[in-house]
């Protein structure tokens, strides 16, 4: 579910992206879902110049972003960003 909300004056846009873990997906609908949610990231981060928080377990999806931090334990164990 995309649920966009504007607030006016302010400019601020939230978008939530909701799995309800209790669907089970045909079999290759998994990945074309998860390829629809990370090209919308894509163009958000690219054409609209959005900032996007993804947390995830798939590698592969990871893999796509501009920066990974990542988290063991509670700890950060890995950061591929500037820190600027």
């Amino acid at each position: 579910m995309l649920a966009p909300a504007r607030k006016a004056g302010n400019s601020t846009h939230n978008l939530k992206v909701v799995a309800s873990p209790f669907r089970f997906p045909r079999p290759g609908q998994i990945r074309t879902n998860t390829e629809r949610v990370a090209e919308v990231f894509e163009r958000l981060v690219r054409d609209d110049e959005r900032t996007v928080v993804m947390v995830t377990h798939n590698p592969e999806l990871a893999a796509r972003t501009d920066r990974r931090i990542r988290i063991v334990d509670g700890r950060i164990v890995e950061d591929t960003g500037s820190g600027a």
